[in-house]
């Protein structure tokens, strides 16, 4: 019986027509090639750190060319620009006091003449420096030492002259007077409080000086007139540190104290 319904199923299955799966309609040629794109990989970019470029020498720079080369020393050149702006200042201030005092015709000819000369030295020495000529240079160098020296004497000329044209004070006069005229024992008892200075210098070495003189004549042998004297003698370099006693008017004896103290 089974072999009968076996048999009976292949034949129903004989006659039952095979249909085929359908197919996609293929398009017509147009005789390019398909083009198969290739499967898509993911790149994996690589971070790699930034290169350094190769460090290279720098470029040599052009320097400016010089205004003077080293014939002239910059320090030359200062020494000599500083003695001519030092040099026109004691020459304002002479200029000043020369008036004050109205100089003479001489001293103000002596100041313009050196005026024009330091004004001359000043040109040729910047002339100097912007060509570099050593040469000249020194030339003005010795000019200015020269006109240097005639500020100098031309200072002692304009002291002079204010000193001549200054009255000594009449505290100083007085006892100058008194001991010019071996009048010691008025002049060794003169009061020099009101004056300052070099006049109170000069007043307490006259004073001084008096004191001596008597002191002497009395033997020499009272330590406290010595003290007293000696005393004048130290306030006199308290009064004004530049004074000495000349041999000119004082004794060896006064000078020789005074250097002791």
């Amino acid at each position: 019986a089974e072999a009968g319904a076996k048999q009976r199923c292949n034949a129903v299955a004989a006659q039952t027509p095979v249909v085929p799966e359908p197919k996609p309609p293929v398009p017509p040629s147009s005789g390019v090639e398909p083009v198969t794109n290739p499967p898509v990989q993911t790149q994996v970019q690589i971070q790699t750190p930034a290169q350094t470029p190769t460090q290279t020498p720098a470029d040599p720079v052009a320097l400016p060319t010089p205004i003077r080369t080293a014939a002239i020393g910059d320090a030359a050149l200062l020494a000599a620009r500083t003695s001519v702006a030092q040099q026109a200042r004691d020459l304002a201030a002479l200029k000043l006091t020369a008036a004050k005092l109205s100089a003479p015709g001489r001293v103000s000819e002596e100041l313009t003449a050196v005026e024009l000369k330091l004004n001359q030295s000043r040109g040729a020495l910047e002339s100097a420096a912007k060509r570099d000529n050593a040469a000249e240079f020194a030339q003005v160098e010795a000019g200015l030492r020269a006109s240097a020296q005639l500020v100098q004497a031309l200072k002692r000329n304009v002291t002079m002259l204010a000193t001549a044209r200054t009255p000594a004070p009449a505290a100083l006069a007085q006892i100058a007077k008194l001991y010019f005229a071996a009048d010691f024992k008025a002049a060794a008892q003169q009061d020099v409080n009101a004056l300052s200075g070099k006049a109170k210098a000069h007043a307490l070495l006259l004073r001084a000086a008096a004191k001596l003189s008597i002191h002497l004549s009395e033997g020499g042998s009272d330590p406290r007139k010595l003290a007293d004297l000696s005393a004048d003698l130290q306030n006199a370099k308290l009064a004004d540190v530049t004074v000495l006693p000349s041999a000119n008017y004082f004794s060896p004896q006064l000078i020789a104290i005074f250097q002791k103290l």
